[in-house]
C-alpha cells in the first residue's frame, strides 16, 4: 500500500550534506516554505529565505537585472504532478522558476515518521535534505513553542506573537540543534505539573536539566537578545550540534524586536524609535 503523503506540509528546514559530513543551508536556517501534495495527483512546492532583497519597482516583471537576480536567486518553486514508488516520490514538474526544471522529473527518496517528512535528493557529492511537517502538527507545535517561551521569558503570549519572530526562532532551534531536541524540550514543557508546583518544576525539570537546560537557557537569550550562544563543549560533545551552534546576532529582526528594549523601556539603538512622549516624563524608579 503506497503511504499517504496527501496534504499540505510546512517547511522545517532545506541543508546541504556534503561528503564530507559540513552542512550548509541555501536560505538560511530560517528558510520558510510550503509543499503541497492533492489527491488528484498533483503538487506544489516553494520556498524562500527568510529575508529577501526586494525591488524598488512596484511591478512584479520589473526591476533591473542585478536586483531581480538577487531577489529570485532566494526563492524555489515548482508544480506539476507526483507519484509515490515504495521510499520514493516522483515529481514530474510541469514548470519551476528555476527553467532547467520545467518538464523534468526529481526522483525524491523519502522518509516519514509519523508528522515529519524528509525529502532527499540521490546520492552524490551532496545531498539535499527537505524537512517538513504537517500543517496541523506544525500550527500545535508553533502554539506550544509560544506558550514555552512565554512561561521562560515571563512576556504574554500575545506580546511574544506580536514581535513577529516566533516563527523564525522556533526554525533557528530545529536548524541548530540534533534531530528531535526541540521537540524533547517541548514534550517536557507539556509534562510541567500546573499550578504553585509548576515554578519549581520549570528549574527542576528544564533550567537544571543536563540536556535541555542549556538549551532552555538559549531560548531565553534568543527572546530577549535575538541572539544566539554557542552550547557548552560538553554538551556538543554529548548530543552533538549543528556548524549553526556558535555565537550570532539571529537577524537583524529578532535583534529589533529583543524583549531587553522593552525590558529596559529603551530602543534598538539605530533600529528603532521609542515614539511620540518618549521623553516626556522621567525614567521609572526602581523600589
Amino acid at each position: 500500500m503506497a503511504v499517504d503523503l496527501r496534504g499540505t506540509w510546512r517547511l522545517l528546514f532545506w541543508r546541504r550534506v556534503a561528503q564530507d559530513g559540513s552542512i550548509t543551508y541555501p536560505f538560511g536556517d530560517d528558510a520558510t516554505g510550503i509543499l503541497m501534495y492533492g489527491g488528484d495527483g498533483r503538487m506544489a512546492v516553494q520556498m524562500t529565505a527568510a529575508r529577501r532583497p526586494g525591488l524598488p519597482t512596484s511591478d512584479p516583471l520589473g526591476g533591473d537585472a542585478e536586483s531581480r537576480a538577487a531577489a529570485y536567486s532566494t526563492c524555489l518553486a515548482y508544480f506539476g504532478s507526483y507519484e509515490v514508488q515504495g521510499d520514493s516520490v516522483i515529481h514530474r514538474i510541469d514548470a519551476s522558476l528555476y527553467p532547467n526544471w520545467s518538464g523534468a522529473e526529481q526522483l525524491r527518496p523519502f522518509t516519514l515518521d509519523g508528522d515529519r517528512l524528509v525529502l532527499r535528493t540521490p546520492p552524490a557529492a551532496v545531498v539535499n535534505e527537505i524537512g517538513w511537517m504537517r500543517e496541523e502538527a506544525a500550527r500545535a507545535r508553533a502554539a506550544r513553542f509560544v506558550e514555552l517561551s512565554a512561561l521562560l521569558t515571563g512576556f504574554g503570549r500575545l506580546q511574544l506573537l506580536g514581535t513577529g519572530v516566533a516563527d523564525g526562532h522556533l526554525r533557528a532551534l530545529d536548524a541548530v540543534l540534533p534531530a528531535g531536541t526541540v521537540d524533547e524540550l517541548l514534550a517536557a514543557y507539556q509534562r510541567l505539573p500546573a499550578g504553585a508546583e509548576r515554578e519549581a518544576a520549570v528549574v527542576s525539570t528544564l533550567l537544571d536539566d543536563p540536556k535541555l537546560g542549556p538549551v532552555a537557557q538559549n531560548l531565553i537569550r534568543m527572546w530577549y537578545c535575538g541572539t544566539w550562544s554557542r552550547l557548552p563543549d560538553a554538551w556538543r560533545a554529548a548530543y552533538g550540534a549543528s556548524p549553526l551552534d556558535n555565537d550570532r546576532v539571529l537577524s537583524v529582526e529578532a535583534y529589533q524586536a529583543a524583549l531587553q528594549w522593552v525590558a529596559a523601556g529603551a530602543h534598538p539603538p539605530g533600529a528603532r524609535q521609542q515614539g511620540f512622549g518618549s521623553w516626556a516624563e522621567p525614567p521609572r524608579e526602581e523600589r
